[in-house]
């Protein structure tokens, strides 16, 4: 966030949210007086890349979940994520 003060503490994003609440990012930018929001690009099954198979503890290639988000600010896109939650 160029030009702006804002600096983002991780605790409420580790907080587990009640059920209908709004996402910790949506939030954190409406108190600093902007428009934050996420949308879902992807979610599905993809074979493992060889250093996620090895952080999950699966065989390189093996299938894993992930979900990749674009996070936007005030309409404009500021950062690509993905998640791979680990299997269970």
């Amino acid at each position: 966030m160029s030009g702006s003060e804002w600096t983002s503490v991780s605790m409420p994003y580790l907080t587990p949210r009640a059920s209908g609440a709004t996402d910790a990012w949506t939030e954190e930018a409406r108190a600093a007086g902007r428009r934050g929001s996420q949308r879902i690009v992807h979610a599905g099954e993809v074979p493992g890349p060889p250093a996620v198979a090895a952080l999950l503890g699966v065989g390189d290639g093996d299938t894993v979940v992930v979900r990749r988000r674009i996070i936007e600010l005030d309409g404009e896109p500021t950062e690509d994520r993905m998640t791979v939650p680990h299997p269970e």
